[in-house]
């Protein structure tokens, strides 16, 4: 029988957040479609107005998905449930990424306000460079991995050997981003936040032979 020796290694690495990520939830709602799609090219508009007024690109903000759909509910006559047709619904959801500077954020968040519009929103804070991030973090594991089969041949008094196999154990993993989420009901602020460092954290399984 084979002699070998499995162990898991795992390798975390920590970077301070150096961008922010913020995703916006557009909706509106009419009886009438020429109404409904008005009000979403109003809000639409309005958020790509204050991109502009902080000092960014319009192009920087993307709509990542659009749906258009339309609403019904269920109402009692009395004696049956029907379908009540309530309006044509335009959905969107926009992103925007942004370097770190919470000041410039505050500055956007008042744009957006002083326009009027409401979007539901996300803020992340997150690293630009996550290949690279994954890839220390996954030599990070391959190490660990290395030196707990050291740890283990010496406990058990045997050599190890070559490397037979070597296992990626998962896809890529970003732990802890810190992640903000608000309705658009507020004015200027200066963003009274820390956010915490981001995690990349990888895994691998090595199986070496014992000599």
């Amino acid at each position: 029988m084979e002699k070998i020796i499995r162990v898991e290694g795992k390798g975390i690495v920590r970077k301070n957040p150096d961008v922010i990520r913020l995703s916006f939830h557009l909706k509106t709602e009419d009886e009438k479609y020429e109404k409904a799609l008005s009000e979403y090219n109003a809000h639409n508009e309005k958020l790509h107005s204050a991109v502009t007024a902080s000092g960014m690109s319009k192009q920087d903000m993307k709509t990542t998905t659009l749906r258009i759909g339309t609403h019904y509910e269920q109402e009692h006559d009395g004696k049956f449930y029907k379908n009540v047709f309530k309006g044509y619904q335009f959905t969107s959801k926009l992103y925007l990424e942004m370097p770190m500077d919470l000041h410039k954020l505050a500055t956007l968040l008042e744009e957006i306000t002083d326009r009027g519009t409401t979007p539901e929103f996300d803020i992340t804070f997150g690293i630009r460079e996550e290949e690279a991030a994954m890839e220390e973090a996954l030599r990070e594991a391959v190490l660990d991995a290395k030196r707990k089969a050291k740890i283990l041949a010496e406990a058990m008094e045997v050599n190890l050997g070559h490397v037979k196999v070597i296992t990626a154990l998962s896809e890529d993993y970003i732990m802890n981003p810190s992640k903000v989420e608000m309705p658009m009901a507020m004015k200027s602020m200066e963003m009274d936040v820390t956010p915490r460092d981001v995690e990349m954290e990888r895994r691998v399984e090595v199986i070496y032979e014992i000599l």
